[in-house]
């Protein structure tokens, strides 16, 4: 253990909010801060999540920009909110309303990059497909309660997104500075598409401590996020 660092504390079964009923549950230990947060890492770092998408909001509506970075930008406030809701409790409801308005929100811009250049007709099209899959995906998700689907159809979905967005940005986009922006926020795009890893943080907390241990873990949590599926 580091200088100045205090034992990790031990993990605690059940907290303010009762045994877990998600269909997850991260690989952080619960309840070890507060009996009135079952993840601390996991919920706070969310605040950053929600405060980007509140600066989001503000520059759409200040840059008069189109209604879809609008409701995109709102859908990931959602995101958030619902994230930190979940991990906070590691409830199923709030474990949907985190895992759902992720689809829903990403569907915004995945229709956006593929209506891209196309007529009215063809744009609305798009969004009816897009709208209807978005539908028989959640009754699928609901009914079977497999946390592998949403990942993979959230993974899917981002996926695509990439592709699309690189061959639009090679086809359209001539100046050179904002290709290659472009070609690096695609590339941190697949990075945070890989989900697993085997290193979990539990070991590096013990080992530094506690008082070191927020802000390493946030790093491994994002670059790693383990997760323990229970059913």
């Amino acid at each position: 253990m580091l200088p100045f660092a205090w034992p990790y504390p031990p993990e605690q079964k059940n907290g303010f909010w009762g045994v877990p009923t998600s269909t997850i549950d991260w690989c952080e230990e619960n309840y070890v801060v507060s009996t009135y947060i079952a993840e601390a890492l996991n919920t706070t770092t969310n605040s950053v999540f929600i405060l980007l998408a509140l600066f989001a909001i503000f520059h759409a509506f200040r840059n008069q920009l189109e209604p879809r970075f609008i409701f995109t930008a709102f859908g990931f406030l959602l995101v958030g909110i619902g994230s930190w809701l979940f991990h906070m409790t590691l409830r199923y409801h709030f474990q949907l309303l985190d895992e759902l308005p992720m689809i829903y929100a990403t569907c915004i811009p995945f229709w956006s990059v593929f209506s891209e250049f196309k007529s009215r007709k063809e744009s609305l099209m798009v969004g009816i497909g897009i709208f209807s899959a978005a539908n028989l995906l959640t009754a699928i998700y609901l009914h079977f309660r497999n946390p592998t689907i949403h990942q993979t159809a959230y993974g899917v979905l981002n996926g695509l997104i990439i592709i699309r967005s690189i061959q639009l940005n090679v086809k359209y986009v001539h100046d050179k500075t904002a290709r290659v922006q472009l070609h690096w926020t695609s590339i941190f795009g697949v990075l945070q598409e890989e989900n697993g890893g085997s290193l979990t943080d539990s070991s590096w907390k013990v080992m530094v401590g506690g008082i070191f241990s927020p802000g390493l873990g946030c790093i491994i949590h994002w670059f790693t996020k383990n997760t323990c599926v229970v059913s």
